[in-house]
């Protein structure tokens, strides 16, 4: 599930081995395997697969039958949902609890920002006021600066903070160093990340948005010359930076630095003035280096303006977003296009939005710390955290009990297995993730751009220290629903969304938290050990931990299964499978499975026909043909109905409870079982 949750699926069968191949499907017949059709019916194209009709594209669910729960859970648990469903103007895909928790966190997000005393309120006011006369001022001062005071700016935190990040600083919660790296997730667009996606070109597009954003801010027209100057020096830094890796990373301390960038960019300096020690690890890329020797070669060819005219680039644009909201809307919105917009690619605003609408979209992608802190402060409470929290713990100590239950593996491995999962790291609702947020409550009267330096300054201070990490900051939005799992910090997390709607219902039942959260939570862990975790250690170095031996039988586990879905079945009747990539997914779906199972059956009165029902509603969704057609070509996530009965008829406990036989749609042979773990 992790990036892309319930939302691109691939088709697969599980009984009767028939392949689909190319066969063409009868015109007009009445039954379809299990599948009684309604009369009418001539196009027949959406009878994908066997035994399963592909019942996930919207409207395939209304031209059969209800059928019986023994020949397809999905069909049957989904049907009276979606039967007679269609998808909402403009949406590809909906479904239950994808729409659930996406209408209660929208309900959230409105009240996060109509709440008048909470801090967030100040600054979306300080937006709609502007700062345009405190943004001219600092550009003209940028481009009038002595000599002096420019190299007194490459030589402190300024360089890591404000409106223009020429270094990001990066804080994991997995490790003890200090990242230096570009800037390359920013909420918004800037010149920095826009010429790191396409070096020196579009640079007349570019050119052009700066100067219409100068206008905006109040500079005269004679600022041009410096705009053509910053942009094309600095996409002339670029090109020889194309052939280095900005992933490999190289390790000293602070203390160090000044023998690394031993030039005018003093990152020594700067990390110093933010308090830290000369001990403290620092990890840098090839690439940073020799950014910033770019500019050291600036300031020894004595290129003074140049760097004066690079810098005020800079702050050009990222001050567009902090001159005010009528400024934005009468000057700057929909007049830019090499730099984006807010929303990507959509327009920014619509004629009715209001200037509380376009100042909370602002504050949401500036403040995106601010915004997810108070979201969690307001939404999730300590008792729901640690509910989830017991549940994952639960969860992990089962997990345990898997392990020492498979037969297939030697000891060795299993005890390192162990040890990875003890060393996984998780955050829940990003509770120690982000750091209070009352610094940077604002009142009326603060200019934005007062309040916004005053903020990235204590955004910077607590990611040098480490109060604060940003391993996903700004990667999501503040009501995201998603889960993921990184196999290079061996750590996995929950978003915000997913605790919203139903965590804190007193009708919370076991069935419900198991068949939800619990196989969400089992499938990101089960990430840590299917075909592309496995090849990771518990500390997230990409190194062999398993025996050959063992590592020989895990793939031909893993075989197996892409075999199975290569040569068994089809996504459509005219697109190929691709078993390897979604391999990881359904591992990690059928183990997850697996461990809620477990822990449901140490409950005597556990119903498990409802825990079925509840995972179906996890992950049942409407999936337009187009885009289906789209996202099966490269998203490793199944189809929901194969999602959802592939899986289930996996496990005994599910044959049992519905008492399957041979010949059912849903029934399998134990012998047959794909699961892994």
């Amino acid at each position: 599930m992790n990036r892309k949750p319930l939302k691109a699926f691939l088709l697969l069968t599980v009984t009767l081995l028939v392949s689909c191949g190319n066969n063409p499907a009868p015109k007009e017949p009445l039954r379809y395997g299990p599948y009684t059709i309604k009369e009418g019916v001539t196009d027949l194209s959406f009878l994908e697969g066997y035994p399963w009709i592909n019942t996930s594209v919207v409207g395939v669910l209304g031209k059969i039958e209800k059928p019986s729960v023994k020949d397809d859970f999905y069909a049957f648990s989904s049907y009276d949902a979606f039967a007679n469903g269609a998808l909402p103007e403009g949406v590809d895909q909906a479904g239950g609890f994808y729409d659930d928790q996406t209408k209660k966190n929208t309900e959230n997000r409105d009240k996060l920002f109509q709440d008048k005393n909470n801090e967030l309120a100040g600054i979306c006011q300080s937006l709609i006021k502007g700062s345009k006369d405190a943004v001219k001022a600092q550009i003209e001062g940028i481009l009038s600066c002595s000599e002096a005071e420019l190299r007194r700016k490459f030589a402190s935190s300024e360089v890591f903070e404000g409106l223009s990040n020429l270094i990001h600083i990066q804080n994991s919660a997995s490790s003890d160093d200090i990242g230096l790296a570009f800037p390359e997730n920013r909420a918004i667009m800037t010149v920095p990340f826009l010429m790191k996606l396409s070096y020196n070109n579009p640079q007349d597009r570019l050119k052009k948005d700066l100067l219409t954003m100068a206008r905006a801010e109040g500079l005269n027209a004679d600022v041009k010359a410096a705009i053509d100057d910053g942009v094309d020096s600095f996409a002339a830094m670029f090109p020889p930076l194309a052939k280095l890796d900005s992933e490999v990373s190289n390790e000293t301390t602070v203390g160090e630095l000044d023998q690394v960038f031993n030039g005018a960019f003093n990152v020594k300096s700067a990390l110093k003035s933010l308090g830290l020690t000369d001990e403290k690890p620092v990890t840098y890329s090839d690439y940073i280096l020799a950014f910033a020797k770019g500019f050291d070669a600036l300031f020894e060819a004595g290129r003074y303006d140049t760097l004066r005219h690079i810098l005020a680039i800079f702050k050009i644009s990222d001050g567009s977003l902090l001159i005010g909201v009528d400024n934005y809307r009468k000057d700057i919105s929909g007049k830019i296009d090499a730099l984006g917009r807010l929303t990507a690619n959509t327009p920014e605003f619509s004629p009715e939005d209001t200037d509380l609408d376009v100042a909370r979209l602002i504050v949401e992608k500036v403040y995106p710390e601010a915004v997810k802190r108070c979201y969690i402060d307001t939404f999730i409470t300590p008792e729901s955290r640690a509910k989830v929290t017991h549940l994952v713990n639960d969860i992990v100590a089962e997990y345990e009990r898997v392990f020492d239950d498979t037969k297939w593996l030697s000891e060795e491995t299993i005890d390192k297995a162990i040890e990875k999962l003890h060393a996984m790291t998780y955050t829940v609702f990003y509770d120690d993730a982000y750091v209070s947020v009352f610094p940077f409550a604002v009142n009326g009267g603060e200019t934005t751009l007062s309040a916004f330096d005053r903020y990235q300054k204590y955004v910077t201070a607590n990611l040098a220290t480490g109060v604060m990490t940003n391993d996903e900051i700004g990667a999501e939005a503040i009501d995201t629903f998603n889960a993921f799992y990184v196999p290079q910090r061996n750590s996995f997390g929950l978003y915000h969304g997913f605790c919203s709607s139903y965590i804190d219902n007193p009708e919370l039942t076991k069935e419900m938290l198991y068949g939800r959260m619990g196989f969400i939570i089992g499938h990101e862990i089960t990430h840590g050990f299917d075909s592309t975790g496995s090849l990771y250690d518990k500390k997230g170095k990409k190194q062999e931990w398993w025996s050959p031996t063992d590592r020989e039988k895990f793939d031909e586990k893993v075989s197996k299964l892409v075999t199975f879905v290569d040569t068994k079945c089809r996504l459509f009747n005219d697109i190929p499978n691709n078993g390897a990539n979604m391999a990881g997914e359904m591992i990690a779906d059928m183990g997850g499975f697996r461990i809620v199972t477990r822990l449901a059956e140490k409950d005597e009165k556990f119903d498990f026909e409802s825990l079925y029902s509840n995972y179906n509603y996890t992950l049942a969704m409407m999936v337009e043909e187009t885009n289906a057609r789209t996202l099966v070509s490269y998203d490793p996530h199944p189809l929901p109905h194969f999602r959802v009965n592939f899986t289930l008829a996996q496990f005994e406990r599910f044959q049992k409870t519905f008492g399957l036989m041979e010949g059912d749609g849903m029934y399998l042979a134990p012998n047959q079982s794909l699961a892994i773990w």
